[in-house]
């Protein structure tokens, strides 16, 4: 393996010293578990990326590929979610009709239910947030209640995993939260995995952070747009505690990634003059192409795995918002009902389609053809 790939997958995030939040076990130790349960050595992992409002696609590509007749969506063993995707991500756990029909209609027909509204009178809190979230808390409030963990725990009870991610302000880092054990923390439990939710989509500056456990988080998709929390060593452990136990034969990892956004940003043509333009642009684009950065190493990563970790494979697969398909996002167009049903639909009808998955690897220094 050359030097250019082993760096590439030492800068994968949410890696080890995240894995902090999981103190009753590794996730190595939970994936061997889940696999000798399933029993025909196969591991699927669904990891939802963030991206506000351009999670109704992924609301659709859920429903469109959970009825599929042919090729239908597997029950995921591990469920990973940042913002948005932090928001679907139980319901993909759950994995069901009637669930995934929820939050598709949270994202269509109630979006004006999470829209946030502007705080004009920022300037008198401290917290640092110029909108109000109080929509959003409401919303979490009245979706993510008991029935909802009540599904999560019976995937729990079967060895799956669900995990969210946020980045803890005050260490820099990326913090990954095992659902699992946070619903299992008694009376306290529902309103812990309600308070990850809220830091995971809580984007700085835009919205206050949420205390943790005494630190203050926010948006997981500062760390990574993305969560995996698996690096190569990992993969190796994971070969050799599957060799040492029942599990004979080569065990396949599916790694399903849906991308809520545009994975290009769109080309500008009007120009740029002015430092504040200049910087704007820039500030966004340094945000953007992180997640083709990312996809790659995952990429990378499943080509590390294939060639030098005896017992396993891997594939990655990988669908995001076409390129063409953007708004023009402003405080009063935020959350438009219209295209989030614009979006729900072409999701649906893509994962149900013949072209459901996007061309890997990509690169930023690239269009696809």
């Amino acid at each position: 393996m050359n030097n250019r790939l082993l760096f590439a997958l030492s800068l994968i995030p949410f890696s080890h010293a995240a894995l902090a939040q999981m103190p009753t076990g590794t996730l190595v130790d939970r994936i061997v578990r889940r696999i000798d349960i399933r029993g025909d050595r196969t591991f699927d992992i669904l990891l939802l990326s963030g991206g506000g409002e351009y999670g109704a696609y992924g609301t659709g590509f859920l429903r469109g590929w959970q009825s599929r007749a042919t090729d239908p969506m597997p029950k995921f063993d591990m469920v990973t979610g940042v913002s948005t995707g932090a928001l679907i991500s139980p319901f993909a756990f759950a994995g069901d009709e009637q669930s995934l029909a929820e939050i598709s209609r949270e994202y269509t027909e109630n979006a004006a239910s999470m829209k946030p509204s502007f705080e004009y009178l920022f300037f008198l809190k401290r917290d640092g947030g110029l909108l109000d979230r109080r929509n959003l808390e409401n919303s979490i409030d009245r979706l993510y209640g008991e029935s909802l963990a009540a599904r999560a725990r019976r995937g729990f009870d079967e060895g799956r995993i669900l995990l969210v991610g946020t980045t803890n302000l005050r260490s820099g880092l990326g913090s990954i939260w095992n659902i699992e054990e946070e619903l299992g923390r008694g009376p306290g439990g529902l309103g812990s995995f309600q308070k990850i939710l809220l830091a995971s989509a809580a984007i700085p500056g835009a919205f206050a952070p949420v205390e943790i456990k005494g630190d203050p988080h926010v948006d997981g998709g500062v760390a990574s747009n993305t969560l995996l929390g698996l690096d190569l060593s990992d993969f190796q452990r994971l070969a050799e505690r599957l060799r040492a136990g029942r599990t004979r034969g080569t065990v396949r990892i599916r790694l399903w990634v849906i991308v809520n956004k545009p994975l290009y940003p769109s080309v500008e043509t009007s120009g740029y003059r002015g430092v504040g333009a200049v910087r704007d642009r820039g500030e966004r684009l340094l945000f953007g192409l992180k997640e083709l950065q990312t996809l790659t190493r995952y990429w990378e990563l499943s080509e590390a795995v294939n060639s030098g970790v005896p017992g396993l494979s891997m594939e990655v697969r990988c669908t995001a918002v076409p390129q063409d398909m953007t708004a023009k996002v402003t405080i009063n167009k935020i959350f438009d009902q219209a295209f989030m049903k614009k979006l729900d639909q072409f999701g649906f009808e893509r994962a149900r389609g013949r072209q459901q998955w996007d061309r890997l690897p990509l690169s930023p220094y690239q269009r696809p053809q």
